[in-house]
């Protein structure tokens, strides 16, 4: 650990080419010759999903902007409330249900039923 803090002092930066807006700037990408099956599938899921990163970098909770002191946030919406619990959450089942006279059935029973 002492080695680490001692070689800390000797850590030279390199400069890094910046934007005109000040952010680093991005070399591209290496292209690899893609001859097995494998980094063919790898260069073909990052060309798929690369607009993903990008798109969750400029969202605004990656930028903090709907934090509540921030001009640019978006107005409070007043909160969703949930639906009461009640009969209508629960599934309808067809199973038999034990009363005092015997089994009953919970469903009607099929018109077929009374043809036969």
């Amino acid at each position: 650990m002492t080695d680490v803090l001692k070689g800390l002092g000797k850590v030279k930066l390199r400069s890094v080419e910046r934007s005109p807006g000040g952010t680093p700037l991005r070399k591209p990408p290496i292209s690899t010759d893609g001859s097995d099956p494998a980094s063919i599938i790898a260069q073909a899921l990052k060309k798929k999903f690369a607009h993903r990163r990008r798109q969750e970098a400029n969202s605004p909770d990656a930028n903090k902007e709907n934090s509540p002191g921030s001009p640019f946030g978006t107005p409070p919406s007043s909160p969703i409330k949930p639906v009461p619990f009640g009969p209508h959450l629960l599934k309808a089942t067809n199973k038999k249900r034990r009363s005092s006279t015997g089994l009953q059935r919970t469903t009607k029973p099929s018109p077929l039923v009374e043809i036969c």
